[in-house]
């Protein structure tokens, strides 16, 4: 398993070093989003027509003689990202389908198959799970596919290099080695704190914390690209930035676009 900040640098050279040599290679992912980074990329569950609410039931709606399998005999490398969040039985029912297509009891097929995540992050969702119903749920606790993966494991936070105590402070955290308060929860370090005597206030500390002076992203606004801030909701996120963009120098313009199907069929 692969998990960095910059593993999908790795990802592109590994995809453009297959595809240069005329091979197929497949980039899938587990979520939308990260399926849309990868060069070519669609999500796991449109690459192998695998159910969205499978329940423990997945099965991949591929026959044998269509085209979806063809791609899929042809390819030489499959990579699929965020697998971490994969629920195993998906990944289970590829496997099986890929065994049936290339008739063969490999694992995948004999394909070579890369997974790249983070188990320190998002786990399998299961609706009205509890803990162990998503550890149970993720890819570690496949018998058939998790004894068969060669692990490789990144441990550099390249971009939290300049933070070096919030780096250490996130890996122990990940490892589960930071020291708990009662059963389940941890102490944030005061120093990653912002007071928040109201909401008002702790909202103007905050957006000083994070940009201190909005006036010097007009000349440089790919400087805004390091800075975010992270909420819980998406009411949260829009509240903030309308907060932040009445806050910002200058007149404010409106752009509308119209997009049109080249093809309405």
């Amino acid at each position: 398993m692969l998990a960095s900040n910059f593993i999908n640098f790795l990802y592109k050279c590994l995809l453009a070093t297959v595809r240069s040599k005329k091979w197929i290679a497949l980039a899938t992912a587990s979520s939308g989003i990260a399926a849309s980074i990868l060069p070519g990329g669609r999500t796991a569950h449109s690459t192998f027509k695998i159910p969205i609410d499978g329940d423990n039931k997945y099965v991949c709606n591929i026959g044998k003689r269509t085209a979806e399998a063809t791609l899929l005999k042809k390819c030489r490398l499959i990579l699929w990202d965020e697998a971490s969040m994969a629920n195993h039985w998906a990944i289970e029912s590829v496997d099986t389908t890929l065994r049936d297509i290339m008739d063969t009891d490999q694992i995948f097929g004999g394909k070579v198959v890369v997974f790249g995540g983070d188990f320190r992050q998002t786990l399998p969702v299961i609706r009205y799970g509890k803990k162990e119903d998503f550890i149970e749920a993720s890819l570690v606790k496949s018998p058939s596919i998790w004894p068969n993966i060669q692990r490789l494991k990144l441990v550099q936070n390249v971009r939290a290099n300049e933070d070096p105590a919030f780096c250490e402070y996130l890996m122990k955290i990940g490892n589960g080695t930071e020291q708990f308060i009662g059963r389940d929860k941890i102490k944030i370090p005061s120093s990653f704190i912002i007071p928040c005597p109201d909401e008002d206030i702790s909202l103007d500390a905050l957006f000083q914390s994070v940009y201190p002076d909005l006036t010097c992203f007009g000349n440089d606004p790919y400087s805004l690209m390091s800075r975010a801030i992270l909420t819980t909701k998406n009411e949260i996120a829009d509240e903030i930035n309308s907060i932040l963009i009445d806050r910002f120098p200058g007149e404010s313009k409106c752009y509308v676009s119209f997009d049109e199907p080249l093809n309405s069929n």
